[in-house]
């Protein structure tokens, strides 16, 4: 089992975290008016991120798991 982390993914949450660290002062000044927090949302989406890095690396486990123990994964294909 090989995983490798996107490059585009990387990029996007690195973008994400440099985008929600220079609007931070604008955002908290304005959040009034929009009758929205959107340093919320940017959090929302940074535990998204998160969330999906976490059930990525326990599928992998789960997946080694069965593989270890001579079961099949049907996400791997068996080679002659």
């Amino acid at each position: 089992l090989k995983a490798q982390a996107s490059p585009i993914g990387v990029l996007i949450i690195v973008g994400v975290l440099i985008l929600r660290r220079a609007s931070q002062g604008y955002l908290e000044d304005h959040a009034a008016d929009w009758h929205v927090n959107p340093l919320a949302i940017f959090e929302a989406f940074m535990l998204f991120a998160a969330g999906m890095v976490v059930f990525q690396r326990v599928e992998m486990w789960i997946r080694a798991n069965r593989i270890r123990h001579g079961e099949t994964d049907p996400h791997v294909e068996v080679e002659a």
